[in-house]
């Protein structure tokens, strides 16, 4: 198996793992445009306008939306030779336009990208409370032994004792 930067329970790449503010715009910008796609695909099948029309605006946004899907789907089975939600999603997307289901491929892969920023958005936000959390984490302690209160760092606190304690930053 060659080596990736990849969690392997997870499946998170580790360079996708930044300090900082995460940019969502271009996902913003590419939801925005596939869901306006889509919206004027749907209503050019229901109204009849314009089938090949519609035809190109379900493709399109099933190439906008779901290209990182299909690419992790292909990579993750073709590297890691196991089959992960983004191929099925792939092949329920293909199933569709094969039988002729445009629409519903398009709305399949639009909705599990939008699923997958929401997945991110979540992680990202944890990530950050818990980066939060460490910077807070205490580096001396005052402990009370045999009736004197001592400064020791934290990492020189022993566990299972009964100490009288407080920690600071």
């Amino acid at each position: 198996m060659p080596h990736t930067d990849e969690c392997e329970a997870c499946s998170i790449n580790l360079k996708d793992i930044v300090k900082g503010k995460s940019n969502y715009k271009p996902f913003i910008v590419q939801t925005l445009l596939g869901g306006i796609l889509l919206i004027l695909g749907l209503y050019f099948t229901w109204t009849n306008f314009n089938n090949i029309l519609s035809l190109l605006l379900f493709i399109s946004v099933i190439l906008l939306c779901g290209r990182k899907i299909i690419i992790d789907g292909l990579r993750k089975l073709f590297y890691k030779r196991r089959i992960y939600i983004e191929f099925l999603v792939f092949i329920t997307a293909l199933g569709a336009l094969i039988i002729g289901e445009y629409a519903e491929g398009g709305v399949v892969i639009f909705l599990f990208s939008i699923a997958n920023f929401l997945e991110e958005y979540a992680s990202d936000n944890a990530r950050r409370s818990i980066e939060m959390l460490m910077e807070k984490q205490p580096i001396k302690a005052n402990v009370i032994r045999n009736g004197l209160e001592v400064e020791v760092d934290v990492e020189n606190v022993r566990k299972r004792r009964n100490y009288h304690y407080k920690a600071w930053r």
